[in-house]
């Protein structure tokens, strides 16, 4: 999987009763902040939705303030390529199952 010319490798854990997805990212984003506007942008996810995730603890917050929200971009990464590779697999809705499952796994 292609993210931003960057290759993530993905490596899907398949059983009748689960699936997981792992990620490895390149370790130099790690604490690179990148505003949420931008990672839309760079990373083709809406804002609102990199917003959730964020709140939700999926993605680490490096400031936020009244129409400011940074992130880390380690983390945006991570969550898009997982996401990606979700919905190819499978439908929007189960997508969405699998990538909360597999965050929480590998945070």
């Amino acid at each position: 999987m292609v993210i931003d010319g960057e290759t993530a490798h993905v490596k899907i854990n398949a059983t009748p009763q689960n699936i997981h997805i792992d990620v490895d990212i390149d370790e130099a984003l790690r604490g690179q902040e990148i505003r949420v506007y931008d990672a839309e942008k760079k990373y083709g996810i809406d804002h609102t939705v990199l917003g959730r995730w964020a709140r939700s603890g999926y993605i680490r917050i490096i400031d936020e303030a009244p129409k400011l929200l940074v992130l880390d971009e380690y983390d945006v990464a991570r969550a898009v390529a997982i996401f990606n590779a979700a919905k190819e697999i499978t439908t929007p809705r189960r997508a969405g199952w699998i990538f909360k499952r597999s965050m929480l796994q590998t945070a």
